[in-house]
C-alpha cells in the first residue's frame, strides 16, 4: 500500500461481543501508523459491538465506516428478535444495547455530531431513519455508501437508491469485500442502479467518495489543481448514457 499508485485509508474495524480486550486490533491501528498509512478506528456495526466500546471508538478518530442497516435482523435484534437475536442466543451472548431501540438512535446517541461517518449498505432504511440520521450530524458529515451487489449477495435485497437521491443526501458507492461479492468492480456496482443516471452513478463512484474521505482537494475530479487518478470507463450505450452489460474499467493514470 505505501508503494501503490492507489489511495488508500485503511478502517481499522473494532467487532466482538464476548471480549473488552482490543489490544490486538489496536495493535493494527498502531501499526498502520507506524507505517505512516492513512488510517482510523470504527465500529463495525451497531450489532457487533457493546455499549461501551462502541461509544469510546466511535469518539476516537475519523472517519468513522460502519455497517447499517444491511439487513431486517439488525432492527429486530433491538426488539429482541430475529435473526440476528437468534444467533446470539445459540452463543449465549447477551447485548447490553438494546435499549436504544434502534441502530439509528444508537449511532445517534453515541457518535458524536461533528464526526464524519461513512454508513455502509443502507439496504434496509427508510426516510424517517435517514432524517434521523441527516438531523444529527453537522452539515456534510454523513455519507451513504451502497454495496447493491454485496446486498444482492447476502439478502437478494437492493438499496433504496432513488429515495436517498431524493433526498438529497450524499451518496457513494462502494463494494464491501470478497466475503460478499464476487469481484471488487466499481462498473459492476454501478450496473446494478440502472434508475439512477449515469452521471449521477459516476458522481457517486468518484467524487462523493473523495469527499467522504476529505481527499477532495486534491481527488476525486478533473479539477485545476487536483491530481487524481483517471479511469477508462468502456461500455457505455452513448445513446441512452447507460452501461452495457459489457462495462468495464481500465485505470489510464
Amino acid at each position: 500500500k505505501q508503494k501503490s499508485p492507489v489511495y488508500y485509508h485503511n478502517f481499522i474495524e473494532y467487532f466482538g461481543l464476548q471480549t473488552t480486550d482490543f489490544s490486538r486490533t489496536d495493535a493494527v491501528a498502531a501499526e498502520a501508523a507506524r507505517l505512516g498509512l492513512p488510517h482510523s478506528a470504527t465500529p463495525h456495526s451497531t450489532y457487533s459491538l457493546q455499549d461501551k466500546p462502541f461509544r469510546e471508538i466511535a469518539h476516537r478518530d475519523n472517519p468513522l465506516s460502519i455497517h447499517f442497516m444491511e439487513s431486517p435482523g439488525e432492527q429486530e435484534l433491538f426488539e429482541g428478535r430475529g435473526r440476528l437475536h437468534a444467533r446470539n442466543l445459540e452463543s449465549g451472548v447477551g447485548i447490553d444495547f438494546a435499549g436504544y431501540g434502534s441502530p439509528a438512535s444508537r449511532i445517534v446517541a453515541s457518535v458524536p455530531p461533528d464526526k464524519n461517518i461513512l454508513l455502509i449498505h443502507n439496504t434496509f432504511v427508510d426516510e424517517e431513519v435517514i432524517d434521523r440520521i441527516e438531523s444529527h450530524f453537522e452539515p456534510g458529515r454523513v455519507t451513504w455508501v451502497l454495496c447493491p451487489r454485496s446486498n444482492d449477495f447476502i439478502e437478494g435485497a437492493h438499496p433504496p437508491a432513488t429515495l436517498l437521491h431524493r433526498k438529497g443526501v450524499r451518496i457513494a458507492i462502494g463494494t464491501d469485500s470478497l466475503a460478499s461479492n464476487e469481484t471488487l468492480s466499481m462498473p459492476g456496482e454501478m450496473k446494478l442502479l440502472p434508475e439512477i443516471s449515469l452521471h449521477d452513478r459516476i458522481r457517486w463512484a468518484t467524487l462523493t467518495g473523495a469527499e467522504a474521505l476529505e481527499i477532495d482537494s486534491w481527488a476525486g475530479s478533473f479539477t485545476p489543481g487536483k491530481r487524481p487518478g483517471a479511469i477508462l470507463l468502456t461500455g457505455i450505450d452513448l445513446g441512452s448514457m447507460t452501461l452495457r452489460t459489457d462495462a468495464a474499467s481500465r485505470r489510464i493514470v
